[in-house]
């Protein structure tokens, strides 16, 4: 194959340069892309404004780089990030690894100690109790039904914000147990693999199945997204983000639970859409649900992740406190 390609036309090996370039451009999420384009610019500006080269980067200047950012009250996920793209950027330009220098790996270690690594900030569960009373309270229309659906099939599938919005109606196949739901793509598999997850029929009102069916049959949807905007017949405007077209995406599946929250009385602003997961992972382990039937389940790849929910869900069974007081 190398042999092929040195002895190809110049304009061959062109289209196969920008083809390769193409290619390496799908292997990272649009999200993750974005966030390392912002990254890279600051770390750019702030050398920049220091007469200092940002690639190929002195090791001592990312190390002052990154105390400066300490010392400005950025955060260590903040930081440790800035540091993963401005090494991204060097390894995809063959400059070397500077952030791999002991002064930045040094520096980086005092950051940590001196600031502590504390827990990052999550998304409260939306647990099935809170679920319930939301849903008790969602208004019996069609943005209703849809926004019910979105929760409850959410929840149950314990899938991500952007991979709810993703879903169509060929990734649903009817079974005698409930749904039999084809995930395409996820964070962790990029590749498109995809995997299947079973969603049971609920044991009472609020029913997953149930709950999409309802939905689908409300808006008629045959084909296509699953999840959509819905249309206000009195201004005819979208209710939700007119320039994404019909499909939901991730900023609308967390503005639904937010909304549908804050109508049930909770505190808006500790929920997103990932509440629907980590509620789902939180339950799932308090009920006594096994580590490997929840990974299988979710597609957690990292036992660190998944076991922060399982420790949180069981908080107060067999806690040495019980009794006690």
């Amino acid at each position: 194959m190398i042999q092929a390609i040195t002895k190809a036309p110049e304009s061959d090996l062109a289209g196969l340069v920008e083809a390769a370039a193409d290619y390496a451009s799908l292997a990272r999420a649009e999200a993750t892309k974005r966030a390392y384009r912002h990254d890279w610019q600051s770390w750019q500006f702030w050398a920049e404004r220091r007469h200092l080269v940002a690639l190929p980067a002195a090791p001592g200047a990312i190390a002052a780089y990154i105390a400066d950012q300490a010392e400005k009250g950025r955060s260590i996920s903040t930081i440790a990030r800035a540091l993963t793209s401005i090494s991204v950027a060097h390894k995809l330009a063959r400059a070397g690894e500077p952030t791999r220098d002991p002064i930045v790996r040094e520096t980086w270690a005092g950051i940590c100690r001196a600031k502590g690594i504390a827990p990052l900030r999550q998304a409260a569960p939306l647990l099935p109790e809170h679920l319930v009373r939301i849903c008790s309270v969602l208004p019996h229309t069609a943005i209703g039904q849809r926004d019910r659906a979105v929760l409850l099939f959410g929840f149950a599938s314990a899938l991500r914000r952007q991979e709810i919005g993703r879903i169509n109606v060929g990734d649903l196949t009817d079974r005698p147990e409930g749904l039999r739901l084809i995930v395409r793509r996820s964070k962790t598999d990029q590749e498109g693999k995809g995997r299947i997850v079973g969603i049971p029929f609920g044991v009472s009102d609020l029913c997953p199945v149930a709950a999409l069916r309802t939905w689908l049959e409300v808006a008629g949807i045959k084909s296509g997204a699953v999840f959509r905007r819905v249309l206000d017949s009195r201004r005819r405007q979208a209710e939700l983000f007119p320039d994404l077209g019909d499909r939901l995406d991730g900023r609308a599946i967390c503005l639904i639970v937010k909304k549908a929250a804050i109508a049930a009385g909770y505190d808006g602003s500790i929920y997103s859409g990932h509440s629907l997961r980590a509620g789902f992972c939180t339950a799932a382990a308090a009920a006594g649900a096994t580590e490997r039937a929840i990974a299988r389940h979710t597609g957690h790849k990292s036992e660190r992740v998944l076991r922060g929910y399982i420790r949180e869900g069981g908080l107060f069974d067999d806690n040495a406190c019980k009794g006690l007081l």
